[in-house]
């Protein structure tokens, strides 16, 4: 089995050589200065591994430690979470060949996207809108509430989670497909489905709002959706900042993108609302707490800010919930 480095520098390579995220390949540390732009999203840099790759001296490059926190993150604090998940060292490759070991492993990545791909493919041939609903967690009345506000101007929705390597309490794709691909297909009359896409996730907040973005748009989406605190980690960066970004430069992407920020319990309204579409004080709001929802469903507790019946089915038919 790959590492989790590893996995990861087989899915960039196979994002690039499927042509999923071709436009955003780095070969070069020119080449990675293009992306001082923010709207081209996070560039695509494959690991020089020798043990997933043949090449020679001539298709290695190299890009310091804080050049790439300063491009992709917008700080360069080395230590932050985000960084050191995504990088384990300086040198890249201009180009490569997947040792023969590891093509089970890069033919699995691209089957798997290429599942996914057919299948936007099949649901633009009948709807015109589908959305993409970008989540790596167990979804409380919040999450719902944004779910059905997509379905408002889409005619269907895929739950579509970026998959890679995962940090430790991210939910685990078998529960995620239980909740999204089984529980909530046949809630939502069947116009919401399950489908993760094989892409890194690097927790670059509002540029990787861009990327997810521009991801999207490349597998055949009209829509997306960006919320509070998009792709961040540990409160780096501002919660407001990914959405605030979106809504400037959506047009340039050309896919439609919902921005809001979350969804909360409004007392008065005895219901959960869009953060800002409700006119009462800021008192009669409350927010969820997804660290205490993750840690009751880690004890096998209910949480009351979310479907009892989808986890009494998480509880029933998971046996695996959150990473470890």
């Amino acid at each position: 089995m790959p590492t989790s480095f590893q996995t990861r520098s087989l899915i960039s390579a196979s994002n690039i050589n499927s042509g999923l995220l071709t436009d955003n390949a780095v070969r070069s540390s020119q080449e990675f200065e293009i992306f001082e732009d923010i709207s081209r999203g996070i560039p695509i840099l494959v690991a020089a591994d020798d043990t997933l790759f043949h090449f020679t001296k001539e298709d290695v490059f190299e890009i310091s430690s804080s050049r790439l926190c300063k491009v992709i993150y917008g700080d360069d604090s080395q230590n932050y979470i985000g960084f050191k998940t995504a990088f384990y060292g300086n040198s890249f490759l201009s180009s490569f060949t997947v040792k023969d070991e590891f093509m089970n492993d890069m033919r699995f990545i691209d089957l798997e996207n290429q599942r996914a791909l057919k299948h936007v493919v099949e649901l633009r041939k009948k709807y015109k809108r589908v959305g993409a609903f970008q989540t790596r967690n167990i979804p409380h009345f919040g999450h719902q509430k944004i779910i059905e506000r997509m379905l408002e101007f889409c005619d269907h929705l895929v739950v579509n989670p970026v998959l890679g390597p995962k940090k430790s309490g991210d939910a685990t794709v078998e529960c995620l497909n239980s909740v999204f691909g089984h529980y909530f297909k046949s809630k939502f009359g069947g116009r919401v489905t399950f489908m993760p896409i094989y892409a890194n996730m690097y927790y670059a907040g509002p540029r990787e709002a861009v990327h997810h973005s521009i991801l999207r748009r490349n597998m055949g989406f009209t829509n997306f959706t960006v919320g509070r605190d998009h792709a961040g980690a540990g409160g780096f960066y501002e919660p407001e900042a990914a959405t605030v970004l979106m809504s400037d430069i959506q047009r340039q992407i050309n896919i439609d993108v919902f921005c809001h920020l979350g969804a909360k319990l409004c007392l008065a309204c005895d219901a959960f609302v869009i953060n800002g579409e409700c006119n009462h004080a800021a008192d009669q709001l409350r927010d969820v707490s997804g660290s205490q929802f993750r840690e009751a469903i880690s004890k096998g507790n209910f949480f009351d800010s979310a479907d009892r019946g989808m986890q009494e089915y998480v509880f029933e038919h998971v046996k695996d919930i959150f990473e470890v």
